[in-house]
């Protein structure tokens, strides 16, 4: 017999945990994004595109060094407290008897370790280069994006988003495929789920897709859907009836 009032307490732990990681991912954005002070002149004469983009980036990171480490480490919070929302995930998939093996498990809590690894080296890469770039030599974009290209630790830190992001889009595919399944989720939210974890890899917007999905989760889990959760919360005989919309 499902206890299902004991899903609902601790549901509303992993709610609240994931709404606090959506604040806190939503706040790194913003911070990091408004953090860049007033640029620098570069001249008259006319600097490609790429350069000058590199250029702003070194400009942005050495006018607000501060800001940029409170956004790594807000972001760093929001993947932390991902790992008790995914940890409840797998709890409630496997409790209501779908086959969620290690796979799941290992990269529910082995994901956001590793993306957050991956976020802190990246913040001390760029800092490096940053530091190189106002310790000597001419402030120029030709320059910044020289010292941006000839960063062996920046290029490691690209590989490690991209390998750490496959780990950390697995568990929510399969959190997602499998939530949908047991008709916790909503045809269009596991669907949405699998197209987070797909774009998280492949295109800029799949931060932005990961966000909305955990705060759908986190809504979920907490007790409130417009329009009433789907049954399978909190009718256990209803688990397994895929929910339409």
């Amino acid at each position: 017999m499902i206890d299902v009032e004991r899903e609902r307490r601790l549901g509303r732990y992993a709610g609240a945990a994931a709404l606090a990681g959506v604040t806190a991912s939503c706040a790194a954005l913003v911070i990091a994004n408004s953090a860049g002070g007033r640029r620098a002149p570069i001249g008259a004469n006319a600097v490609p595109d790429s350069q000058l983009s590199r250029l702003h980036e070194i400009q942005d990171f050495h006018s607000s060094p501060t800001a940029q480490a409170v956004a790594m480490a807000l972001r760093c919070t929001g993947l932390v407290l991902a790992i008790g929302v995914g940890l409840f995930l797998y709890w409630l998939i496997r409790r209501r008897g779908a086959p969620a093996g290690r796979l799941l498990l290992s990269t529910v809590v082995a994901g956001p370790l590793l993306v957050c690894a991956a976020t802190v080296f990246g913040y001390f890469a760029l800092k490096d280069v940053v530091d190189v770039f106002y310790a000597s030599g001419p402030h120029t974009a030709a320059r910044a994006s020289q010292l941006i290209d000839d960063a062996n630790a920046l290029k490691v830190a690209g590989v490690l988003d991209f390998t750490t992001r496959i780990v950390f889009a697995t568990w929510i595919a399969i959190a997602s495929y499998h939530l949908m399944k047991l008709g916790l989720l909503t045809m269009f939210l596991g669907y949405f789920g699998l197209a987070a974890a797909l774009a998280l890899v492949l295109i800029p917007i799949g931060d932005a897709m990961y966000i909305g999905w955990m705060a759908s989760i986190g809504f979920l889990a907490w007790g409130y859907w417009p329009g009433g959760r789907p049954e399978a919360w909190s009718d256990p005989a209803a688990t397994g009836r895929p929910v339409a919309i």
